[in-house]
Protein backbone atom coordinates (compact mmCIF):
# COMPACT_ATOMS: atom_id res chain seq x y z
CA UNK A 1 0.00 0.00 0.00
CA UNK A 2 1.35 3.60 -1.14
CA UNK A 3 1.79 5.93 1.55
CA UNK A 4 -0.08 9.49 1.85
CA UNK A 5 2.75 11.78 3.17
CA UNK A 6 2.09 15.36 3.98
CA UNK A 7 4.92 16.13 5.60
CA UNK A 8 6.99 19.35 5.64
CA UNK A 9 3.98 21.51 6.19
CA UNK A 10 5.29 23.65 9.32
CA UNK A 11 8.79 23.33 8.15
CA UNK A 12 8.66 23.88 4.58
CA UNK A 13 11.37 21.32 3.96
CA UNK A 14 10.70 18.35 1.78
CA UNK A 15 10.78 15.61 4.70
CA UNK A 16 9.58 12.36 2.11
CA UNK A 17 12.53 13.26 -0.27
CA UNK A 18 15.03 13.93 2.68
CA UNK A 19 13.64 10.65 3.82
CA UNK A 20 14.06 9.20 0.50
CA UNK A 21 17.57 10.29 0.32
CA UNK A 22 18.30 8.75 3.63
CA UNK A 23 16.79 5.44 2.45
CA UNK A 24 18.81 5.00 -0.81
CA UNK A 25 21.90 5.07 1.28
CA UNK A 26 20.42 2.18 3.06
CA UNK A 27 19.02 0.61 0.22
CA UNK A 28 22.55 0.17 -1.40
CA UNK A 29 23.73 -2.21 0.79
CA UNK A 30 21.07 -3.98 0.02
CA UNK A 31 21.29 -3.99 -3.68
CA UNK A 32 25.02 -4.86 -3.18
CA UNK A 33 23.72 -8.28 -1.53
CA UNK A 34 21.31 -8.65 -4.15
CA UNK A 35 23.62 -8.56 -6.71
CA UNK A 36 25.83 -10.85 -5.20
CA UNK A 37 22.67 -13.16 -5.25
CA UNK A 38 21.88 -12.32 -8.95
CA UNK A 39 25.83 -13.27 -10.07
CA UNK A 40 25.31 -16.48 -8.03
CA UNK A 41 22.11 -16.84 -10.24
CA UNK A 42 24.35 -16.37 -13.51
CA UNK A 43 26.82 -18.77 -12.35
CA UNK A 44 24.52 -21.38 -11.72
CA UNK A 45 22.66 -20.95 -15.10
CA UNK A 46 25.45 -21.24 -16.84
CA UNK A 47 26.88 -23.88 -15.17
CA UNK A 48 23.78 -26.17 -15.64
CA UNK A 49 24.49 -25.80 -19.72
CA UNK A 50 28.40 -26.54 -19.12
CA UNK A 51 27.58 -29.47 -16.53
CA UNK A 52 25.23 -31.17 -18.87
CA UNK A 53 27.48 -30.86 -22.10
CA UNK A 54 30.67 -32.17 -20.22
CA UNK A 55 27.96 -35.23 -19.09
CA UNK A 56 27.08 -35.65 -22.82
CA UNK A 57 30.18 -35.68 -23.54
CA UNK A 58 31.22 -38.09 -20.63
CA UNK A 59 28.48 -40.53 -21.25
CA UNK A 60 28.28 -40.58 -25.15
CA UNK A 61 31.63 -39.47 -26.78
CA UNK A 62 33.59 -41.34 -24.24
CA UNK A 63 31.68 -44.41 -24.37
CA UNK A 64 32.16 -44.53 -28.13
CA UNK A 65 35.33 -45.79 -27.86
CA UNK A 66 36.01 -46.34 -24.05
CA UNK A 67 35.78 -50.26 -25.47
CA UNK A 68 38.31 -51.89 -28.11
CA UNK A 69 36.21 -53.87 -29.71
CA UNK A 70 34.29 -50.94 -30.63
CA UNK A 71 37.34 -49.28 -32.33
CA UNK A 72 38.65 -52.51 -34.73
CA UNK A 73 36.10 -52.24 -37.47
CA UNK A 74 35.20 -54.91 -40.48
CA UNK A 75 33.39 -54.44 -43.52
CA UNK A 76 31.58 -57.57 -45.49
CA UNK A 77 30.47 -57.47 -48.79
CA UNK A 78 27.95 -59.91 -49.61
CA UNK A 79 27.91 -61.54 -53.42
CA UNK A 80 24.07 -61.64 -53.33
CA UNK A 81 21.95 -59.39 -51.22
CA UNK A 82 19.20 -60.90 -52.18
CA UNK A 83 19.90 -64.02 -50.32
CA UNK A 84 22.45 -63.03 -47.72
CA UNK A 85 22.35 -59.93 -46.44
CA UNK A 86 26.11 -60.01 -44.05
CA UNK A 87 27.95 -57.23 -41.47
CA UNK A 88 31.29 -58.30 -39.74
CA UNK A 89 31.83 -57.91 -36.34
CA UNK A 90 35.58 -57.06 -34.80
CA UNK A 91 36.35 -61.02 -34.80
CA UNK A 92 35.28 -61.52 -38.05
CA UNK A 93 38.06 -63.64 -39.91
CA UNK A 94 39.04 -61.61 -42.68
CA UNK A 95 38.61 -63.21 -45.94
CA UNK A 96 35.92 -64.81 -48.29
CA UNK A 97 33.43 -67.01 -46.63
CA UNK A 98 30.72 -69.26 -48.77
CA UNK A 99 26.90 -69.89 -47.47
CA UNK A 100 24.02 -71.68 -49.07
CA UNK A 101 20.51 -70.97 -47.90
CA UNK A 102 19.00 -74.03 -47.64
CA UNK A 103 15.65 -72.91 -46.04
CA UNK A 104 14.05 -70.03 -44.13
CA UNK A 105 12.92 -69.61 -40.44
CA UNK A 106 9.01 -69.78 -40.45
CA UNK A 107 6.42 -68.68 -37.98
CA UNK A 108 3.73 -71.17 -36.39
CA UNK A 109 0.50 -69.80 -39.37
CA UNK A 110 -2.46 -70.50 -40.53
CA UNK A 111 -5.72 -69.34 -41.54
CA UNK A 112 -9.11 -69.35 -41.13
CA UNK A 113 -11.61 -69.88 -44.04
CA UNK A 114 -13.62 -67.40 -45.52
CA UNK A 115 -15.79 -66.09 -42.62
CA UNK A 116 -19.78 -65.17 -43.17
CA UNK A 117 -22.69 -64.77 -40.79
CA UNK A 118 -25.41 -67.01 -40.03
CA UNK A 119 -27.29 -64.61 -42.42
CA UNK A 120 -24.32 -66.14 -44.84
CA UNK A 121 -23.52 -61.81 -45.27
CA UNK A 122 -19.81 -60.88 -45.37
CA UNK A 123 -18.31 -59.75 -42.13
CA UNK A 124 -17.91 -56.28 -41.59
CA UNK A 125 -16.28 -54.11 -39.23
CA UNK A 126 -19.74 -54.14 -36.57
CA UNK A 127 -19.96 -57.68 -37.01
CA UNK A 128 -20.61 -59.58 -33.64
CA UNK A 129 -19.93 -62.82 -32.56
CA UNK A 130 -23.92 -63.07 -32.10
CA UNK A 131 -24.25 -62.53 -35.87
CA UNK A 132 -21.49 -65.65 -35.86
CA UNK A 133 -24.13 -67.72 -34.12
CA UNK A 134 -20.95 -68.13 -31.84
CA UNK A 135 -21.67 -65.74 -28.19
CA UNK A 136 -20.97 -68.21 -25.47
CA UNK A 137 -18.61 -69.88 -27.53
CA UNK A 138 -14.85 -71.05 -26.71
CA UNK A 139 -11.47 -70.65 -28.77
CA UNK A 140 -8.34 -72.73 -27.39
CA UNK A 141 -5.38 -72.65 -28.52
CA UNK A 142 -2.68 -75.47 -27.14
CA UNK A 143 0.85 -75.48 -27.15
CA UNK A 144 3.86 -75.79 -24.97
CA UNK A 145 5.73 -73.51 -22.22
CA UNK A 146 9.41 -73.38 -21.80
CA UNK A 147 8.89 -76.35 -19.88
CA UNK A 148 7.16 -78.37 -22.34
CA UNK A 149 4.37 -78.68 -20.58
CA UNK A 150 1.04 -78.68 -22.56
CA UNK A 151 -0.71 -75.74 -21.79
CA UNK A 152 -4.36 -74.05 -23.23
CA UNK A 153 -5.47 -70.89 -23.86
CA UNK A 154 -9.49 -70.37 -23.77
CA UNK A 155 -11.54 -67.77 -25.16
CA UNK A 156 -14.58 -67.33 -24.49
CA UNK A 157 -17.26 -64.95 -27.02
CA UNK A 158 -19.55 -62.61 -25.48
CA UNK A 159 -22.53 -61.45 -27.96
CA UNK A 160 -21.81 -58.23 -27.93
CA UNK A 161 -18.38 -58.83 -28.62
CA UNK A 162 -17.15 -57.68 -31.89
CA UNK A 163 -15.08 -59.57 -34.46
CA UNK A 164 -12.03 -57.20 -34.08
CA UNK A 165 -13.12 -57.47 -30.62
CA UNK A 166 -12.54 -60.92 -30.42
CA UNK A 167 -9.73 -60.82 -31.78
CA UNK A 168 -8.00 -58.63 -29.42
CA UNK A 169 -9.67 -60.96 -26.85
CA UNK A 170 -6.90 -63.63 -28.46
CA UNK A 171 -4.12 -61.62 -28.79
CA UNK A 172 -4.25 -60.22 -24.62
CA UNK A 173 -4.91 -63.47 -23.49
CA UNK A 174 -1.88 -65.47 -25.49
CA UNK A 175 0.27 -62.22 -24.45
CA UNK A 176 3.55 -63.04 -22.60
CA UNK A 177 2.54 -67.32 -23.23
CA UNK A 178 2.64 -68.16 -26.85
CA UNK A 179 2.51 -64.55 -28.28
CA UNK A 180 0.04 -64.85 -30.87
CA UNK A 181 -0.07 -62.30 -33.63
CA UNK A 182 -3.94 -62.27 -35.16
CA UNK A 183 -4.93 -60.24 -37.66
CA UNK A 184 -9.01 -59.73 -38.97
CA UNK A 185 -8.69 -59.08 -42.98
CA UNK A 186 -12.08 -57.75 -43.76
CA UNK A 187 -11.19 -57.24 -47.45
CA UNK A 188 -10.84 -61.30 -47.84
CA UNK A 189 -12.95 -61.84 -44.83
CA UNK A 190 -10.16 -64.23 -43.05
CA UNK A 191 -8.12 -64.07 -39.85
CA UNK A 192 -5.30 -65.11 -39.55
CA UNK A 193 -2.72 -66.18 -36.46
CA UNK A 194 1.03 -66.59 -36.33
CA UNK A 195 3.15 -66.62 -33.28
CA UNK A 196 5.44 -63.72 -32.91
CA UNK A 197 8.66 -65.94 -33.27
CA UNK A 198 10.14 -68.49 -35.65
CA UNK A 199 11.67 -71.71 -35.62
CA UNK A 200 10.37 -75.58 -35.20
CA UNK A 201 9.82 -75.11 -31.36
CA UNK A 202 6.82 -72.28 -32.21
CA UNK A 203 3.73 -75.31 -32.54
CA UNK A 204 0.09 -74.60 -31.41
CA UNK A 205 -2.86 -76.69 -31.81
CA UNK A 206 -5.98 -74.74 -32.29
CA UNK A 207 -9.90 -76.30 -30.68
CA UNK A 208 -13.23 -75.44 -29.84
CA UNK A 209 -16.54 -74.44 -31.33
CA UNK A 210 -15.41 -70.97 -32.78
CA UNK A 211 -12.22 -72.91 -34.38
CA UNK A 212 -14.35 -75.12 -36.13
CA UNK A 213 -16.72 -72.73 -37.54
CA UNK A 214 -14.06 -70.48 -38.45
CA UNK A 215 -12.90 -73.35 -40.80
CA UNK A 216 -9.20 -73.57 -38.52
CA UNK A 217 -7.25 -76.73 -39.50
CA UNK A 218 -7.37 -78.55 -35.67
CA UNK A 219 -3.70 -80.12 -36.49
CA UNK A 220 -0.65 -78.88 -34.98
CA UNK A 221 0.80 -76.33 -36.74
CA UNK A 222 4.41 -75.72 -36.84
CA UNK A 223 6.83 -72.91 -37.48
CA UNK A 224 10.62 -73.70 -39.26
CA UNK A 225 14.05 -73.42 -38.63
CA UNK A 226 16.44 -71.74 -41.05
CA UNK A 227 19.14 -74.23 -42.07
CA UNK A 228 22.19 -72.90 -44.01
CA UNK A 229 25.30 -74.19 -45.51
CA UNK A 230 28.56 -72.26 -43.66
CA UNK A 231 31.76 -73.37 -45.72
CA UNK A 232 30.28 -76.58 -46.29
CA UNK A 233 28.81 -76.96 -43.02
CA UNK A 234 24.92 -77.24 -42.10
CA UNK A 235 23.86 -75.02 -39.44
CA UNK A 236 20.13 -74.48 -38.56
CA UNK A 237 18.41 -71.46 -36.30
CA UNK A 238 15.28 -70.49 -35.12
CA UNK A 239 15.70 -67.10 -36.72
CA UNK A 240 16.78 -65.50 -40.30
CA UNK A 241 18.62 -63.48 -38.07
CA UNK A 242 22.42 -65.54 -37.52
CA UNK A 243 25.48 -64.59 -35.98
CA UNK A 244 28.35 -67.07 -37.11
CA UNK A 245 31.85 -67.03 -36.84
CA UNK A 246 32.16 -63.05 -36.38
CA UNK A 247 29.34 -62.45 -38.89
CA UNK A 248 25.88 -61.37 -38.75
CA UNK A 249 24.24 -62.59 -41.52
CA UNK A 250 20.21 -62.01 -42.71
CA UNK A 251 18.66 -64.91 -44.67
CA UNK A 252 16.98 -63.59 -47.20
CA UNK A 253 15.92 -66.02 -50.11
CA UNK A 254 16.96 -69.57 -50.50
CA UNK A 255 20.52 -69.46 -52.76
CA UNK A 256 24.15 -69.09 -52.92
CA UNK A 257 25.98 -66.28 -51.82
CA UNK A 258 29.83 -65.29 -50.79
CA UNK A 259 30.51 -62.55 -48.46
CA UNK A 260 33.94 -60.96 -48.37
CA UNK A 261 35.30 -59.61 -44.67
CA UNK A 262 38.15 -56.67 -44.97
CA UNK A 263 39.42 -53.99 -42.22
CA UNK A 264 37.33 -51.23 -42.73
CA UNK A 265 40.26 -48.49 -41.84
CA UNK A 266 37.49 -45.80 -43.20
CA UNK A 267 35.00 -46.70 -40.30
CA UNK A 268 37.77 -46.40 -37.86
CA UNK A 269 39.20 -43.48 -38.97
CA UNK A 270 36.04 -41.94 -39.09
CA UNK A 271 34.96 -43.03 -35.37
CA UNK A 272 38.18 -41.92 -33.70
CA UNK A 273 38.54 -38.36 -36.13
CA UNK A 274 34.41 -37.85 -35.14
CA UNK A 275 35.33 -38.20 -31.31
CA UNK A 276 38.30 -36.22 -31.42
CA UNK A 277 35.82 -33.46 -32.91
CA UNK A 278 33.54 -33.50 -30.25
CA UNK A 279 36.74 -33.14 -27.82
CA UNK A 280 37.83 -29.99 -29.62
CA UNK A 281 34.37 -28.63 -29.39
CA UNK A 282 34.45 -29.20 -25.91
CA UNK A 283 37.62 -28.26 -25.00
CA UNK A 284 37.23 -25.24 -27.36
CA UNK A 285 34.36 -23.88 -25.35
CA UNK A 286 35.75 -24.32 -22.11
CA UNK A 287 39.14 -22.40 -23.28
CA UNK A 288 36.91 -19.51 -24.85
CA UNK A 289 34.95 -19.18 -21.23
CA UNK A 290 37.43 -19.64 -19.02
CA UNK A 291 40.00 -16.85 -20.86
CA UNK A 292 37.61 -14.64 -21.82
CA UNK A 293 38.75 -11.12 -22.24
CA UNK A 294 37.02 -8.05 -19.96
CA UNK A 295 37.76 -4.85 -21.40
CA UNK A 296 38.83 -2.28 -18.75
CA UNK A 297 35.40 -0.31 -18.88
CA UNK A 298 33.44 -3.58 -18.28
CA UNK A 299 35.74 -4.46 -15.36
CA UNK A 300 33.15 -3.42 -12.67
CA UNK A 301 30.16 -3.95 -14.38
CA UNK A 302 27.51 -5.83 -12.28
CA UNK A 303 23.75 -7.07 -12.39
CA UNK A 304 21.26 -4.55 -12.85
CA UNK A 305 18.24 -4.26 -9.90
CA UNK A 306 14.77 -3.64 -11.00
CA UNK A 307 15.42 0.12 -10.93
CA UNK A 308 18.38 0.64 -12.77
CA UNK A 309 16.22 -1.67 -16.03
CA UNK A 310 14.00 0.79 -16.23
CA UNK A 311 16.55 3.73 -17.79
CA UNK A 312 17.19 1.25 -20.06
CA UNK A 313 15.87 -0.59 -23.12
CA UNK A 314 14.96 -4.50 -23.29
CA UNK A 315 17.75 -4.56 -25.57
CA UNK A 316 20.05 -3.07 -23.46
CA UNK A 317 19.74 -5.12 -20.55
CA UNK A 318 19.78 -8.25 -22.48
CA UNK A 319 22.62 -7.35 -23.85
CA UNK A 320 24.29 -6.24 -20.28
CA UNK A 321 23.24 -9.48 -19.03
CA UNK A 322 24.77 -11.31 -21.66
CA UNK A 323 28.26 -9.64 -20.83
CA UNK A 324 27.86 -10.74 -17.60
CA UNK A 325 26.68 -14.43 -18.09
CA UNK A 326 29.89 -14.64 -20.76
CA UNK A 327 32.61 -13.99 -18.09
CA UNK A 328 31.05 -16.26 -15.20
CA UNK A 329 33.63 -18.60 -15.81
CA UNK A 330 36.80 -16.21 -16.21
CA UNK A 331 39.15 -18.31 -14.02
CA UNK A 332 36.71 -20.95 -12.74
CA UNK A 333 38.44 -23.18 -10.68
CA UNK A 334 36.35 -26.22 -11.26
CA UNK A 335 36.22 -25.55 -15.00
CA UNK A 336 40.28 -25.04 -15.03
CA UNK A 337 40.55 -28.37 -13.50
CA UNK A 338 38.32 -30.70 -15.81
CA UNK A 339 40.49 -28.50 -18.96
CA UNK A 340 44.00 -29.17 -17.33
CA UNK A 341 43.27 -32.73 -16.51
CA UNK A 342 41.30 -33.70 -20.12
CA UNK A 343 44.67 -31.56 -21.59
CA UNK A 344 46.59 -34.19 -19.21
CA UNK A 345 45.61 -37.13 -20.03
CA UNK A 346 45.72 -36.58 -23.68
CA UNK A 347 49.08 -35.53 -23.85
CA UNK A 348 50.76 -37.60 -21.39
CA UNK A 349 49.20 -41.10 -21.60
CA UNK A 350 51.01 -43.64 -23.23
CA UNK A 351 50.61 -47.62 -23.58
CA UNK A 352 53.38 -49.65 -22.38
CA UNK A 353 54.17 -52.90 -25.03
CA UNK A 354 52.19 -51.24 -27.88
CA UNK A 355 54.75 -51.39 -30.69
CA UNK A 356 55.33 -48.20 -31.64
CA UNK A 357 52.18 -47.08 -31.75
CA UNK A 358 52.11 -45.88 -27.67
CA UNK A 359 51.24 -42.48 -27.64
CA UNK A 360 48.82 -39.64 -29.41
CA UNK A 361 51.77 -38.06 -31.50
CA UNK A 362 52.77 -41.37 -32.64
CA UNK A 363 49.27 -41.23 -34.39
CA UNK A 364 49.96 -37.66 -36.27
CA UNK A 365 47.67 -36.27 -33.40
CA UNK A 366 49.01 -33.45 -30.98
CA UNK A 367 47.85 -30.55 -29.53
CA UNK A 368 48.48 -26.80 -31.24
CA UNK A 369 49.84 -23.55 -29.31
CA UNK A 370 49.27 -22.50 -26.16
CA UNK A 371 50.23 -18.72 -27.63
CA UNK A 372 47.20 -18.94 -30.37
CA UNK A 373 45.41 -20.69 -27.20
CA UNK A 374 44.85 -23.70 -29.36
CA UNK A 375 46.68 -25.52 -26.08
CA UNK A 376 44.29 -28.42 -25.91
CA UNK A 377 42.87 -28.85 -29.08
CA UNK A 378 43.73 -31.73 -30.84
CA UNK A 379 45.21 -31.91 -34.44
CA UNK A 380 45.51 -34.77 -36.99
CA UNK A 381 48.16 -34.73 -39.55
CA UNK A 382 46.79 -35.30 -43.09
CA UNK A 383 43.08 -34.45 -42.15
CA UNK A 384 41.88 -32.00 -44.26
CA UNK A 385 38.96 -30.62 -40.89
CA UNK A 386 41.60 -31.40 -38.23
CA UNK A 387 44.45 -31.25 -39.62
CA UNK A 388 44.92 -27.36 -39.47
CA UNK A 389 48.64 -26.13 -40.28
CA UNK A 390 49.70 -30.01 -41.26
CA UNK A 391 46.83 -30.71 -43.42
CA UNK A 392 48.92 -31.32 -46.17
CA UNK A 393 51.35 -33.86 -43.94
CA UNK A 394 51.13 -37.71 -44.58
CA UNK A 395 48.54 -39.36 -42.00
CA UNK A 396 49.59 -41.53 -40.06
CA UNK A 397 46.13 -42.02 -38.30
CA UNK A 398 44.87 -44.00 -40.87
CA UNK A 399 48.25 -45.54 -41.75
CA UNK A 400 48.23 -46.83 -38.03
CA UNK A 401 44.89 -48.25 -38.62
CA UNK A 402 45.68 -49.98 -41.53
CA UNK A 403 49.27 -51.09 -40.51
CA UNK A 404 48.00 -52.18 -36.57
CA UNK A 405 44.39 -51.84 -35.54
CA UNK A 406 44.99 -53.50 -32.00
CA UNK A 407 47.66 -51.32 -31.26
CA UNK A 408 45.51 -48.10 -32.42
CA UNK A 409 42.52 -49.45 -30.51
CA UNK A 410 44.15 -50.01 -27.73
CA UNK A 411 45.87 -46.53 -26.90
CA UNK A 412 42.52 -44.50 -27.80
CA UNK A 413 40.72 -47.01 -25.41
CA UNK A 414 43.47 -46.60 -22.86
CA UNK A 415 43.35 -42.50 -23.16
CA UNK A 416 39.41 -42.80 -23.13
CA UNK A 417 39.34 -44.84 -20.06
CA UNK A 418 41.37 -43.10 -17.96
CA UNK A 419 39.73 -39.87 -19.25
CA UNK A 420 36.50 -41.42 -18.13
CA UNK A 421 37.53 -42.59 -14.64
CA UNK A 422 38.93 -38.51 -14.34
CA UNK A 423 35.39 -37.42 -15.01
CA UNK A 424 33.84 -40.29 -13.04
CA UNK A 425 35.71 -39.07 -9.90
CA UNK A 426 34.63 -35.54 -10.43
CA UNK A 427 30.82 -36.37 -10.44
CA UNK A 428 30.92 -38.17 -7.40
CA UNK A 429 29.09 -36.59 -4.52
CA UNK A 430 30.66 -34.93 -1.71
CA UNK A 431 29.87 -31.76 1.11
CA UNK A 432 29.89 -29.30 -1.73
CA UNK A 433 28.44 -30.87 -5.31
CA UNK A 434 25.65 -33.69 -5.82
CA UNK A 435 26.30 -36.42 -7.72
CA UNK A 436 27.20 -36.32 -11.26
CA UNK A 437 27.99 -32.33 -11.15
CA UNK A 438 31.09 -30.99 -12.17
CA UNK A 439 30.92 -27.73 -10.11
CA UNK A 440 30.35 -27.07 -6.16
CA UNK A 441 26.03 -26.80 -6.74
CA UNK A 442 25.41 -27.15 -3.22
CA UNK A 443 27.78 -24.84 -1.84
CA UNK A 444 26.53 -22.52 -4.43
CA UNK A 445 23.18 -23.14 -3.37
CA UNK A 446 23.84 -23.06 0.18
CA UNK A 447 25.60 -19.20 -0.52
CA UNK A 448 22.41 -18.13 -2.33
CA UNK A 449 20.49 -18.70 0.80
CA UNK A 450 22.56 -17.70 3.11
CA UNK A 451 22.44 -13.92 1.55
CA UNK A 452 18.76 -14.37 0.87
CA UNK A 453 18.32 -14.61 4.38
CA UNK A 454 20.60 -11.42 5.19
CA UNK A 455 18.70 -9.64 2.49
CA UNK A 456 15.57 -10.31 4.62
CA UNK A 457 16.80 -9.15 7.66
CA UNK A 458 17.75 -6.14 6.15
CA UNK A 459 14.81 -5.71 4.39
CA UNK A 460 13.05 -5.90 7.37
CA UNK A 461 15.58 -3.70 9.45
CA UNK A 462 14.71 -0.85 6.45
CA UNK A 463 11.26 -1.11 6.98
CA UNK A 464 11.95 -0.20 10.53
CA UNK A 465 14.77 2.79 10.09
CA UNK A 466 11.72 4.16 7.53
CA UNK A 467 9.18 4.17 10.08
CA UNK A 468 11.56 5.43 12.58
CA UNK A 469 12.53 8.89 9.91
CA UNK A 470 9.13 9.36 9.44
CA UNK A 471 7.94 9.87 13.39
CA UNK A 472 11.55 11.90 13.86
CA UNK A 473 10.58 14.01 11.16
CA UNK A 474 6.69 13.68 12.05
CA UNK A 475 7.44 14.74 15.57
CA UNK A 476 9.72 17.47 14.35
CA UNK A 477 7.01 18.80 12.23
CA UNK A 478 4.79 18.71 15.77
CA UNK A 479 6.92 20.84 17.92
CA UNK A 480 7.54 23.29 14.54
CA UNK A 481 3.72 23.60 14.47
CA UNK A 482 3.25 24.33 18.22
CA UNK A 483 6.21 26.91 18.22
CA UNK A 484 4.74 28.73 15.06
CA UNK A 485 1.31 28.58 16.99
CA UNK A 486 2.68 30.01 20.36
CA UNK A 487 4.79 32.45 18.36
CA UNK A 488 1.58 33.76 16.22
CA UNK A 489 -0.55 33.73 19.78
CA UNK A 490 2.57 36.34 20.83
CA UNK A 491 2.74 38.80 17.94
CA UNK A 492 -1.27 38.62 18.40
CA UNK A 493 -1.02 39.70 21.96
CA UNK A 494 1.76 42.21 21.93
CA UNK A 495 0.56 44.00 18.51
CA UNK A 496 -2.86 44.39 20.51
CA UNK A 497 -1.39 46.03 22.91
CA UNK A 498 0.05 48.87 20.90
Amino acid sequence: MSRLSLGGLASGMDTDNMIEQLMKVQRYKVDRYKKRNMSNDYRQEEWKKMNTKIYSFFNKSLTSVRLKSSLIKNKAVSSNATTVDAQATATAQKGTHELEVLALAKTASTASGKLVTTQGTEIASETTMQDMGLAGKSFAITYKDKQGTEQTITVTADATDTLRGFVDKIKNESKGKLDVEANLDLKNGRLFLATKNSGEKQSFRLSGDIATTFGFSTTEIKGQDAKYLYNGTEFTAESNEVEINGLKLTLRSLGKATVSVSRDVDGAYKQIVDFLKQYNALVTEMQDKVNVTVRRSERDMEPLTDQEKKGLSEADVKKWEEKLRGRVFKRDKNLKEILSDMRTIFATTTVSGNGKYDALSTLGISTGDYKLNTGAVLFVDGDSELGGGRSERPNKLRQAIEEDPEAVAELVSNLAQKLSDKLADKMKSTTLRSYMSFYDDKAAKEEYRQVERRIQIMEDRLVSLEEKYRKQFAAMEKALSKSNSTSNWLAQQLGGKR
